[in-house]
């Protein structure tokens, strides 16, 4: 898994490299189709680019996700 945290105007800051290793049992792909991963990331950013990379079938998926204003103090 990829992250690099963004702002306007492409500027983006250093990608991060998250490795997971797991796997599915074939009983339970199903179910696991109909899951999801929760990632936490702590970013000053307006958007944030999600890259995952599956090395068992070498596919990838990309995603931009636009985040909501920060409030003060936090």
């Amino acid at each position: 898994m990829y992250v690099a945290p963004g702002a306007l105007y492409g500027i983006a800051s250093d990608v991060q490299q998250r490795t997971q290793t797991f796997s599915i049992e074939r009983s339970k792909l199903a179910r696991a189709k109909e899951s999801f991963f929760t990632l936490e990331v702590d970013a000053v950013a307006d958007r944030i680019a999600v890259g995952v990379f599956d090395e068992t079938a070498k596919e990838y998926g990309l995603t931009l996700i636009p985040l909501p204003p920060r409030t003060r103090g936090r």
